[in-house]
């Protein structure tokens, strides 16, 4: 088992945060660590310990991004994303200007299939504003690049994680948010889920009672408790774990992980440190 593959099978409460200049440090507690992690502790024997119920893998950031970067790139993407999370804990600048580049990319997202969908004749005017709001969007991205050097001076992320290209660019601005509305669509059906929990018998007599009409019973919750289709179907699709009481404990855990993941792309309520 590879150090890579015994990265990707890290649990996804597993933190990814920056120890230094020179190093990646996968921290999780040891329930988190996969069947394999005594394997583990042979790969980087002198490196890796286990404090406290805590497994600390420390590992290089050039080895770690030359290894990644040509597999994956959503995974490169996710491990950028979740190393900014850790600097901008503690850097109020650079997390605002990492805002400020996800809210360019949105502009850009939406100016471009505008362009995409217009006719030929009205391409041109369209054309103007989506070179706008890209030029917009690279001028972040340079931004949280020199905020990001200014932290860690010896780690230059934008090649290497990012791209240099024009697809590749594009790719990470259309990655932005994707992400992003995915997270929160996934916090919506969340949310439901855990109202669900909270109304289980009520839920399961509707479900027994229609079933196995689908559409009768999603149009049931809709109406009853005001969900929406999306949400309705989702519990709809749930059915059975209700009935077993399995989902209770999977959705506090997705609602944990969904709830770390989103950090990175809301305002601070109480404002990082700077």
């Amino acid at each position: 088992m590879g150090i890579l593959e015994f990265l990707e099978c890290f649990d996804p409460l597993t933190e990814i945060c920056v120890e230094d200049a020179t190093e990646v440090v996968f921290e999780g507690r040891a329930e988190d660590f996969p069947e394999e992690k005594d394997k583990a502790y042979i790969i980087v024997p002198s490196r890796t310990n286990n404090r406290d119920g805590v497994i600390r893998l420390f590992v290089s950031k050039q080895e770690y991004l030359e290894k990644k970067c040509g597999q994956n790139k959503i995974y490169v993407l996710d491990a950028l994303l979740a190393i900014l999370y850790s600097v901008m804990r503690k850097n109020s600048e650079a997390k605002q200007v990492f805002l400020t580049m996800v809210e360019k990319a949105e502009d850009y997202n939406e100016i471009l299939q505008k362009w995409e969908k217009a006719p030929e004749k009205e391409k041109e005017p369209l054309e103007r504003e989506k070179q706008g709001r890209w030029k917009a969007f690279l001028e972040e991205k340079e931004h949280l690049l020199r905020e990001m050097k200014q932290i860690e001076p010896l780690w230059d992320i934008s090649g290497q994680w990012i791209g240099y290209s024009q697809e590749e660019l594009e790719y990470f601005a259309e990655y932005l948010v994707r992400r992003k509305n995915m997270l929160l669509e996934r916090k919506h059906t969340l949310e439901a889920q855990s109202w669900a929990q909270c109304h289980e018998d009520e839920l399961c007599q509707i479900m027994k009672a229609d079933y196995p009409n689908e559409g009768i019973a999603t149009l049931a919750l809709e109406k009853q408790y005001g969900l929406d289709e999306q949400q309705a179907r989702m519990i709809f699709d749930l059915r059975f774990r209700f009935m077993f009481g399995t989902a209770r404990d999977l959705v506090e855990r997705d609602n944990m992980v969904i709830g770390r993941m989103l950090e990175i792309f809301l305002k601070d309520e109480g404002g990082a440190e700077g």
